[in-house]
């Protein structure tokens, strides 16, 4: 007889959480949501409030990247005019009970301005405070960040600097992007 053996039917995972795409597939996906992020309609269709901005996508300096302070950040998305998408989140926090809330999933927070920039080491800091607000290296930008909830065309901001770098993926479908600049 067996004292403290192991489990009898254990929970089992056997759900695939990720899913394996090819490159040329995955690298279109990436160039036709950054293309998205080129179109107004579909940027206002997705939720996000553009009334004032008059381009799309938004390019700033590379000086964006040494912010530091949220409290600068968002001098800087007002002189952007982006400050209303970002506070159209402010008040819908949602608080969730249950097993979510045990799990450390708690709460809800809608996607706002993504920033895309080349280095993200002193922005992403500043950014933490600011609901909805992302920042992503160039290198590690993914269709996920562009299009969360399988809905395209996020409101982004990119850096000069970053634009380079998205240059360099060498696919004929970014010729949008780089023409941009």
């Amino acid at each position: 007889m067996v004292r403290k053996g192991r489990q009898a039917h254990p929970p089992n995972v056997d759900k695939v959480i990720y899913k394996l795409l090819n490159k040329k597939e995955n690298k279109l996906a990436l160039c036709s949501a950054i293309a998205a992020t080129t179109s107004a309609a579909l940027v206002q269709l997705r939720g996000h409030r553009t009334d004032k901005i008059e381009s799309f996508p938004i390019i700033v300096s590379d000086q964006i990247e040494s912010v530091i302070k949220s409290k600068e950040l968002y001098k800087i998305l007002e002189s952007l005019h982006v400050s209303q998408d970002v506070e159209r989140l402010e008040g819908r926090l949602k608080r969730r009970s249950g097993k979510t809330r045990l799990r450390g999933r708690n709460t809800k927070v809608g996607k706002s301005l993504l920033i895309v920039v080349k280095d993200s080491k002193h922005l992403s800091k500043a950014c933490g405070s600011i609901p909805g607000v992302d920042v992503v290296e160039a290198k590690n930008l993914s269709v996920i960040d562009l299009a969360p909830g399988a809905k395209p065309a996020r409101l982004t901001a990119f850096s000069k600097g970053a634009i380079e770098e998205i240059a360099k993926l060498k696919s004929p479908h970014l010729e949008l992007m780089v023409a941009m600049q």
